[in-house]
């Protein structure tokens, strides 16, 4: 009787497991159909369960509140050699995979797990994670190992490292403090990513010490548009808002970064570049009153398509602003009190992105002034001025129709 009990136990036990195992696996399918994208599913044709695994934790890893199950099916991938089954996927090599795993792991506030990945990251090819590394030895005041780091990584010219290693050395942490050198890394850290908010910051305080002002300002006033809650402090002090950047700002949307502008004849915005990320990174937060400004891709695709012109447009509502190589150019439909209000923002917001520091941009206001008085008569009108800011000659060109409500406002290069 007892024998006869067992075995009814053991069928039991045996088909319940066989339940549970087909329950997963066809949760696993299913979470296989929703997170993997449909053009990478077949992928795992004819291979085992661990290839889809591999998939959902790679797809999971930026879904938030999924960060366990992501680290869980990744870490069962790269503990059974992933890499060997998927050899013409990048993601799933050693380098990358544990790289993403010690993400996974700081997330979770895992300290030691985060390192420990890390370090495998580094030891299978991702070097630059030294960089990385450092920065977690330095959470750890382990100063002497955080900064070696740092030098190493300098001096292998990798650009995560020279924030960090100028920062060691302008404050003369562990080591004797060296300005100068500080400020030579700060700059490359700059010029990998001139519209970063800590490396403008960095520059601002490195020109501080120099005692140049105007460079002080400049990089002090873009790391505080840029959303340096340090630097917007510093911007409340008189003597910051006294010292003109204007001149800065208008030579770098000509285009002085790559070329000595008093030396070129026919000048163009750097339309591609300065312009686009004064608009993108600066000047396009939300706000109460008006949505983001969207960019145009498949208009911008269109010109290039047609002409090869380097064309950057954005759209909000029924206005656009668009960026070309000799002109600015802002148009919008009024047809209501609202849109009269916005549309002066906007204007403003044309000839902002141009100078950004409108402490010496009188020639530009005078004539925006006159445009918004021209608006509030409610009647057509056509005009055109010249503008002459430090020697560089520009236009002013507006005009509205009152039957359509279409106003075209352009600022050009003479």
């Amino acid at each position: 009787m007892i024998k006869f009990q067992n075995s009814i136990l053991f069928v039991f036990l045996f088909i319940s497991t066989i339940n549970l195992n087909a329950s997963e696996e066809i949760e696993l399918n299913n979470e296989f159909k929703k997170y993997v994208p449909k053009e990478s599913q077949y992928k795992c044709n004819g291979l085992n369960d661990l290839c889809k695994k591999f998939y959902i934790g790679y797809n999971l890893f930026s879904v938030q509140g999924r960060t366990k199950q992501s680290l869980e099916y990744l870490l069962e991938a790269y503990e059974n050699n992933i890499s060997s089954i998927l050899k013409d996927d990048w993601d799933a090599k050693d380098n990358y995979l544990t790289d993403n795993i010690s993400r996974l792991y700081g997330r979770l506030g895992d300290k030691k797990n985060q390192i420990k990945y890390l370090k495998l990251s580094i030891k299978a090819g991702e070097d630059q994670n030294i960089c990385y590394l450092g920065r977690e030895y330095d959470k750890l005041d382990m100063l002497k190992e955080a900064y070696e780091l740092f030098k190493e990584g300098s001096s292998k010219n990798y650009t995560e490292c020279f924030t960090d290693y100028g920062m060691y050395l302008f404050n003369g942490r562990y080591v004797k403090k060296d300005e100068e050198l500080a400020g030579k890394y700060w700059e490359k850290a700059y010029w990998d990513d001139s519209y970063g908010d800590i490396a403008n910051y960095n520059m601002a305080v490195y020109y501080g010490y120099k005692n140049n002002d105007r460079l002080y300002k400049y990089h002090m006033l873009k790391a505080s548009l840029l959303g340096d809650e340090e630097a917007k402090s510093y911007l409340k002090s008189p003597y910051i808002k006294s010292i003109s950047t204007t001149k800065l700002f208008l030579e770098e949307a000509l285009g002085s970064k790559y070329k000595d502008i008093s030396k070129v004849k026919n000048l163009e915005f750097s339309n591609s570049f300065d312009l686009y990320y004064r608009l993108k990174k600066m000047f396009n937060r939300k706000n109460k009153l008006y949505t983001k400004w969207e960019e145009d891709y498949e208009y911008q695709d269109k010109r290039w398509d047609e002409d090869k012109s380097n064309v950057v447009k954005f759209y909000r509502d029924q206005s656009s602003l668009i960026f070309e190589d000799k002109k600015l150019i802002l148009e919008t439909t009024l047809n209501n009190h609202f849109n009269q209000r916005k549309i002066i923002v906007d204007m403003k917001l044309l000839y902002k992105v141009l100078l950004v520091d409108l402490s010496e941009a009188k020639e530009f206001n005078k004539f925006y002034t006159v445009t918004v008085g021209l608006i509030s008569k409610n009647e057509s009108f056509e005009f055109k001025n010249k503008i002459s800011q430090y020697n560089y000659k520009f236009y002013w060109y507006a005009k509205y129709d009152k039957g359509s409500g279409k106003l075209i406002v352009e600022i050009g290069i003479v």
